[in-house]
């Protein structure tokens, strides 16, 4: 009877799927055709806006700079450039006024003469060669070309990431003079994509000629990106990268049909790229199926809607016990290797311990009282490192974790050895650390840790190891109010990480 039943429901089921079925294929023939036309002109008309709205943001910047560099005050101020007070409370009134009257966030002058930096605000200082701040001024005097556009980070905005346009000065035989500019805020030219991006449902960001991504919504793309990145289009990149008013095109990836349009400005040398895909295709299809099968419809999702959260939670629930260690609540080892091979491109900070005398405690005050100090242990971790990063039970008294913000992660590791310690008078860890270096893979890394941690056992317990890459610092090892152990190296890191500056420290 069961038998005979499932199969009565299964018939019934197969007729509805193909009904459904039928009725979807018809509407998307019917319907598919207008909607990819209508897709692909809001797209353009959207370009179109969008290129106006950024056109309008920089080209009075850059007519404002072409000015200054035909300014006769400021050729005449170069030609007679000296170090008097008078003189340079002269040009920074100039350059101050320029600043107050657009509202810029950086208007600056660099003399090719004295190769001095003047910026409106009074600080200047000398552009050199070997200073990686001023290759920006270099490269651009190299390139020959009059003015051009270039992304960077201005130190005296609170290194907010800032629109550029330099322009060189030269005088009537064509010999350069300086170079002068003004810089716009990124975030001006951020808000107009992220209106039109809420507006329309699509992406816009711009590019260099290179493909190099020059504004997005995301500071992380800024100059980070290429549109190789971001885009599946490698057939497309010489379509993109000519200068044709817009370019269109059609591009399926993970199934999904994206409309691609693409338009050059002429005026920033830059290229407008506007991506839009079908979801409103789908839209307008489910809208017609509500209307001619809803019923049918509600219930077959409403079945598979079930089904699909039963088997999700029971699998989250399978997946959360399997990778749950019983005793602590914390994540076990197999999840903690999981998590931290996927961000070793990040390079956190790597860390190791283990409850020191942990077999004297069991000894002594029993296995209960023992399984208690890991549990109040791990606890006490997890408070401490649970916002900075993660920290997961490697096995027995042994506990791993990592640190995702370098900068705090000493002070975090500081309050873990001390907070243990406040638990209980009897219960002390010993702590190994490590910084992931780019040609690490996790057997390394867990070598230096565990071996971080075993030089804290064998040198008093209580205290941080750090095992660091020898090219960079030999390890050492400190108590809680011992000095900093790896300050100096964490320097020369945010040192070799630092991006080129604009304006002088």
């Amino acid at each position: 009877m069961k038998k005979k039943l499932f199969r009565t429901h299964a018939f019934i089921t197969g007729i509805v799927l193909i009904g459904f079925i039928c009725i979807t294929i018809i509407n998307y023939c019917t319907y598919s055709v207008v909607i990819r036309d209508d897709i692909r002109n809001i797209s353009r008309l959207t370009s179109l806006n969008i290129f106006s709205s950024i056109s309008n943001e920089l080209t009075k910047p850059i007519f404002v700079s072409l000015t200054m560099a035909n300014d006769s005050f400021l050729k005449s101020w170069l030609r007679g450039e000296n170090d008097s007070p008078e003189q340079i409370a002269e040009l920074q009134d100039y350059l101050n006024g320029l600043k107050r009257k657009y509202d810029y966030s950086s208007v600056f002058l660099v003399s090719a003469k004295t190769n001095i930096y003047y910026h409106y605000n009074g600080i200047n200082k000398v552009v050199s060669r070997d200073d990686s701040h001023d290759v920006w001024y270099y490269n651009f005097v190299a390139s020959g070309i009059p003015h051009r556009l270039e992304v960077d980070t201005d130190e005296m905005a609170r290194n907010e990431l800032t629109v550029f346009v330099d322009c060189r000065i030269e005088d009537d035989h064509g010999e350069l003079m300086g170079v002068v500019g003004v810089g716009v805020k990124m975030r001006e030219l951020q808000q107009i994509l992220a209106s039109f991006e809420l507006d329309f449902d699509l992406t816009a960001f711009l590019v260099n000629r290179e493909g190099v991504v020059q504004v997005h919504t995301s500071d992380a793309m800024i100059a980070n990106a290429t549109i190789d990145d971001l885009l599946p289009v490698s057939e497309y990149r010489k379509k993109i990268f000519t200068k044709s008013r817009v370019e269109s095109s059609w591009y399926k990836y993970n199934g999904q049909e994206t409309c691609l349009v693409t338009r050059y400005i002429d005026d920033l040398d830059w290229y407008l790229i506007v991506e839009k895909d079908t979801a409103i295709i789908k839209e307008s299809l489910l809208s017609q199926l509500w209307k001619d099968i809803l019923v049918v419809a509600c219930i077959i999702i409403l079945i598979l809607l079930l089904v699909s959260g039963t088997v999700s939670r029971y699998d989250k629930f399978m997946t959360l016990f399997a990778t749950t260690d019983k005793l602590t609540g914390l994540m076990n080892r197999e999840r903690f290797n999981a998590i931290l091979s996927r961000k070793l491109w990040e390079r956190p900070l790597v860390f190791m311990f283990d409850v020191d005398h942990f077999k004297h405690i069991n000894d002594t005050r029993g296995h209960l009282w023992g399984n208690e100090v890991l549990a109040r242990v791990g606890h006490k971790a997890e408070e401490i490192v649970g916002k900075a990063g993660c920290v997961a039970r490697w096995g027995g008294d042994e506990f791993i974790g990592f640190i995702d913000a370098p900068g705090d992660a000493e002070e975090t590791l500081r309050s873990l050895l001390e907070s243990v310690r406040d638990l209980d008078n009897h219960v002390t860890i010993s702590i190994g650390a490590t910084r992931i270096n780019p040609e690490d893979d996790m057997d390394a890394i867990l070598m230096r840790v565990d071996d971080g941690m075993y030089r804290s056992k064998a040198e008093g317990r209580d205290r941080i190891t750090y095992v660091c890459s020898p090219s960079l610092w030999e390890p050492r090892s400190h108590r809680l109010h011992g000095r900093k152990p790896y300050a100096e190296q964490e320097k020369q890191i945010r040192t070799a990480r630092e991006k080129p500056r604009r304006t002088p420290s």
